[in-house]
């Protein structure tokens, strides 16, 4: 019954990704680039072009996401 719950979750959010989304590890088609791709910047920095940062706890994760939101996983 979980896995019938994930698989609805999981649709639901596959569903309703745009564009701009990265819903799933690797991106869209699971393959590490953006469909909206732009050149790589030509200079590349710590802080150039950070918008916001948030400290996180420790993990091992691929950043989703949906809309404006992020989704990561953790070890707390």
């Amino acid at each position: 019954m979980k896995s019938l719950a994930s698989l609805a979750v999981v649709s639901a959010l596959a569903l309703r990704a745009a564009a701009g989304d990265w819903p799933q590890f690797r991106g869209p088609n699971a393959t590490g680039r953006s469909p909206d791709a732009a050149p790589l910047p030509a200079d590349i920095g710590p802080d150039v072009g950070v918008v916001w940062k948030v400290p996180l706890p420790p993990g091992h994760s691929s950043p989703a996401v949906v809309g404006d939101r992020v989704y990561l996983t953790a070890v707390t």
